[in-house]
């Protein structure tokens, strides 16, 4: 079955497009974030100790 919607999606599996033809273009992107940390794990950031995991 294919997908009308995608053209590099047949039997609802995704495929390889070849854009060779395509021009060259520069793109941007910007995100922004938000989040919310105890005052201890702030300080614990900034003094660097902080363990991994």
């Amino acid at each position: 079955m294919s997908n009308p919607i995608f053209t590099h999606i047949t039997d609802d599996r995704a495929a390889m497009v070849d854009i060779s033809e395509k021009d060259a273009i520069t793109r941007r992107a910007v995100a922004t974030g938000r989040i919310a940390l105890q005052r201890e794990t702030i300080a614990a950031i900034n003094r660097g100790s902080v363990e991994k995991g």
